[in-house]
């Protein structure tokens, strides 16, 4: 379970810093599927598949985090042209 969640933090912390030169949009998008992996993994391991939690929390957060930039993106820019 340590090495697990070793290997969850250093793939989100290296996830985490190729988001430097990415728009708002991928930068959620990866943040969201570093902390998706990571919870999966966690959740996973309870049941005993990690692996098999880390990739489906890992879609899933990907899903999720690129629909929260495309919305926060969205409602920039409508503030920006009023």
């Amino acid at each position: 379970m340590r090495r697990l969640a070793l290997a969850a933090a250093l793939a989100g912390s290296l996830s985490l810093g190729g988001c430097v030169t990415l728009d708002e949009s991928h930068k959620y998008s990866f943040t969201g599927a570093a902390l998706g992996a990571a919870g999966g993994a966690a959740i996973g391991a309870g049941i005993g598949d990690p692996i098999g939690g880390a990739i489906v929390g890992g879609v899933v957060g990907g899903i999720a985090g690129v629909l929260y930039g495309d919305y926060w993106k969205d409602e920039i820019d409508a503030q920006l042209s009023e």
